[in-house]
């Protein structure tokens, strides 16, 4: 990708802005999900590893339409709607090792145990992120707070960690 190359050799400032993460955290981020993401199903092999990652964190980035992407990445809209699903879910199993996330019962109930002793809280919900509404959604993302959102769930441990987060669903579901 030209303007990777370019940003890499001349402006750190901005290639961190651009991929809102520095060049060597996206080099170790390519080099985990590179394999899941380059053989993935039998479409697009001719897009590199390094540019369905590039075009996946502008999009997370930046919230654009694939068909506004499209002319900063130079891969068809249609196209995107393929790799960046794809590389989204490659980056969800990679962060999951990270965050730690815990797989039983008693690690759930050390959580809570631990937040409660340190904080004195218990249960914590999730949040509206208020938005505007996706043309043609109708009543989806309208809430029973009167507004449009998607709903953020994260659960965070008593030293500041992440263990689980999820984002994205219509702003009529729940956020409890």
């Amino acid at each position: 990708m030209p303007l990777l190359r370019e940003l890499r050799l001349n402006e750190q400032d901005d290639l961190k802005n651009y991929l809102r993460m520095p060049g060597h955290v996206f080099d170790e981020l390519l080099s985990k999900i590179s394999i899941t993401t380059y053989n993935k199903k039998g479409y697009c092999k001719s897009i590199s590893p390094e540019e369905r990652l590039v075009a996946t964190l502008r999009f997370l980035a930046t919230g654009q339409s694939y068909e506004s992407l499209k002319f900063s990445t130079g891969i068809a809209a249609q196209t995107l709607g393929c790799i960046i699903p794809d590389t989204c879910r490659a980056l969800c199993k990679v962060l999951q090792k990270y965050l730690k996330m815990p797989e039983t019962t008693k690690e759930w109930e050390d959580i809570a145990l631990g937040f409660k002793t340190r904080w004195h809280m218990i249960n914590c919900g999730g949040k509206h992120i208020r938005i505007s509404p996706p043309p043609g959604s109708g009543a989806l993302y309208y809430n029973y707070k009167k507004f449009y959102s998607i709903v953020l769930m994260a659960v965070v441990n008593h030293s500041y960690e992440f263990v689980y987060v999820d984002v994205g669903k219509q702003g009529r579901i729940s956020d409890g």
